[in-house]
């Protein structure tokens, strides 16, 4: 019986196949989209590899009751709009900066400033806690 591959490693054969063998054979609008598709592919493989972000947990925390995370994504922002919370309320700063620092890890890994930014702000350069 032979193990299947896992997923990381289907998707990085699919954007291998994408870069050595279609793109070279491509030209044009087709080779653009063979990249983008690559790109797209090594996106999901970093976004399945990252530690997930407790957004739920801490989103609940800073607005003081449970609740979908979309909407209580909704919700902070609209209470940041109306002054209801501030960037000095406690948490607020701490969470926006782990939320960015999340996601270029994710949509643009070898961005250089990210490393310098986590470490001017100590609590985004740890594992956020819930």
């Amino acid at each position: 019986m032979t193990a299947k591959p896992d997923a990381d490693t289907l998707l990085a054969s699919v954007a291998d196949f994408l870069r050595r063998e279609a793109m070279p054979r491509l030209s044009g609008h087709a080779a653009f989209g063979a990249r983008v598709a690559a790109n797209a592919i090594d996106l999901v493989r970093r976004e399945l590899a990252a530690a997930p972000f407790p957004k739920g947990a801490r989103l609940a925390s800073l607005l003081g009751h449970d609740g979908d995370e979309a909407a209580l994504e909704r919700e902070l922002a609209a209470s940041l709009r109306s002054g209801t919370l501030a960037l000095g309320s406690p948490g607020v700063a701490a969470y926006l900066w782990d939320d960015v620092l999340a996601r270029i890890a994710i949509d643009q890994p070898a961005y250089a400033s990210r490393e310098q930014a986590a470490s001017r702000h100590p609590s985004c350069a740890q594992e956020p806690s819930e």
